[in-house]
């Protein structure tokens, strides 16, 4: 897991997962605090198959972009 910020040292953090792909790219963002875990968001963001692979990663890329600066995580 890599770690940024200083949310940890308040025994919290938000932590984002993703499950890379290029047809469909699943994520999840948690809460843990004190131990307790609470979901934030979760979902799928599937760019069109038919675009070229560059077009796709910017979607991806744009798409998470917009997630870390909503959620803020500190930690993936």
């Amino acid at each position: 897991m890599f770690y940024i910020g200083h949310m940890s040292e308040l025994n919290q953090k938000i932590i984002l997962g993703i499950d890379p792909g290029t047809i469909i790219t699943g994520y999840g963002i948690i809460h843990e605090k004190n131990g307790k875990i609470h979901p934030l968001d979760f979902g799928c963001i599937k760019p069109p198959a038919s675009l070229p692979l560059e077009k796709r990663y910017l979607i991806i890329y744009e798409a998470l972009q917009k997630l870390i600066d909503k959620h803020k995580p500190t930690a993936f």
